[in-house]
């Protein structure tokens, strides 16, 4: 097979998975709000608190927790953060730290799913946050989804590039083109959009219609641009790839959501300390170059930095004591971490001797034994939603909105 017809064919494997899903079109609304893209840096496999966002000394927990460092390891700055996140500490001043957040799920699929939405009680055929946020929007396309990906990593309603031959994916194949066979696959696919009618359409057939627009936007626009092409950022090469291609599609206004899942083997069930001093050593520098780069680079409407709200997280914790293996298994509570416009910085929710989250006022954040509730996961959907102009109970969300996460 041609290398430009494998293309075409992985790119419509792409649109066919942006079908199945199901998004209330008739809600959807051109204006976007809130800020202009949402990036999600999903850490597949329970990142531990106790070396990143939630430092502790040994006078904070019960003697059975583990706490496997000296108090100066702690990194001081505007939020202190645990030894292995040390690179992240110029950051703090701008970061919102949400600790203690229930997520009433210990497995990986279950989390995997209640990630991409921020929300409990989830089926995988649900719109992702990135999804219903895309909805409103002046790029191409509403959500992308990158990284080594599972089926519970994505879903329906994303662009996936599937991976071809020579571990490619579609979106590599389209760097590799030249202009000519740029050209002929965007009249391909508007001649296949041409064919479509427009009114009288099942949901179905409105929702293939809408998402064949999408990719046709998207080819269009990608032909009047530079190709993508990765630098050498000398760290963690595929997920530094990754991240690079989320920079040139905000760079270049092509998409308003992007999911990377990273996988770099937090789910340390043995091991513990060496395992998560592997992942976080890896992810840190990379998470400080990626939030340099949203500083440095610009578009038409400004740094990307001022325009670009950042979700960093994994879908569960890690259980606060060790296992016989010297592991830790799994926690059904997660911490967050925010940056960007609308969010106000600062350390919010505390855990208790346990690691497990204390119950918090959810207008000011501060700890409140009387009268106080837990985190939830759908609380952070929940506010989310409401933050980018979208009605949250439209898309099932029951939580509530977090006050003293926003700036207004």
């Amino acid at each position: 097979m041609h290398r430009r017809e494998f293309l075409a064919d992985a790119v419509r494997l792409g649109a066919a998975g942006l079908l199945a899903g199901g998004l209330p079109q008739a809600l959807a609304a051109p204006s976007p709000t809130g800020p202009r893209y949402i990036v999600s840096l999903f850490l597949r496999g329970g990142m531990d608190a106790v070396y990143t966002t939630d430092p502790k000394v040994r006078a904070d927990v019960d003697a059975e927790v583990d706490v496997p460092y000296a108090p100066s390891a702690i990194v001081d700055g505007a939020i202190p953060l645990g030894p292995h996140f040390a690179p992240l500490s110029r950051f703090t001043k701008d970061m919102a730290i949400v600790r203690g957040v229930q997520v009433h799920v210990a497995n990986h699929e279950g989390g995997a799913y209640q990630f991409l939405r921020m929300r409990t009680a989830v089926m995988p055929n649900m719109p992702t946050l990135g999804e219903i946020i895309g909805q409103r929007r002046e790029q191409a396309i509403a959500s992308v989804t990158l990284g080594d990906l599972s089926s519970f990593d994505y879903s329906a309603n994303s662009l996936v590039a599937p991976t071809g031959a020579g571990g490619k994916t579609a979106l590599d194949m389209l760097d590799e083109l030249d202009d000519e066979s740029v050209a002929v696959l965007v009249k391909s696919y508007q001649k296949h959009l041409k064919a479509m009618p427009v009114s009288g359409l099942s949901e179905r057939q409105a929702r293939t219609r809408e998402h064949l627009a999408q990719l046709t936007a998207f080819l269009e626009k990608s032909a009047t641009l530079p190709r993508f092409k990765a630098s050498n950022w000398g760290l963690s090469k595929d997920t530094s790839s990754d991240l690079q291609r989320v920079l040139y599609l905000c760079e270049h206004d092509l998409a308003r959501c992007v999911t990377v899942k990273i996988q770099f083997d937090w789910d340390s069930h043995f091991r513990n300390a060496d395992k998560q001093a592997k992942a976080n050593g890896d992810f840190a520098p990379l998470l400080a170059k990626f939030i340099d780069e949203l500083r440095t680079r610009k578009n038409a409407h400004g740094t990307l930095a001022s325009q670009t709200l950042l979700i960093v997280g994994s879908e569960l914790g890690r259980f606060p004591i060790l296992n016989g293996n010297m592991g830790k298994d799994h926690f059904p509570e997660t911490q967050l971490i925010f940056m960007g416009p609308g969010i106000r910085p600062g350390a919010w929710g505390q855990t208790a001797k346990r690691m497990q989250g204390r119950t918090i006022d959810l207008k000011t954040g501060a700890v409140a034994d009387a009268g106080g509730v837990h985190l939830e996961l759908d609380d952070v959907g929940t506010t989310l939603l409401a933050m980018t102009g979208h009605n949250p109970a439209v898309y099932g969300y029951r939580g509530r909105r977090l006050g003293f996460l926003e700036t207004t």
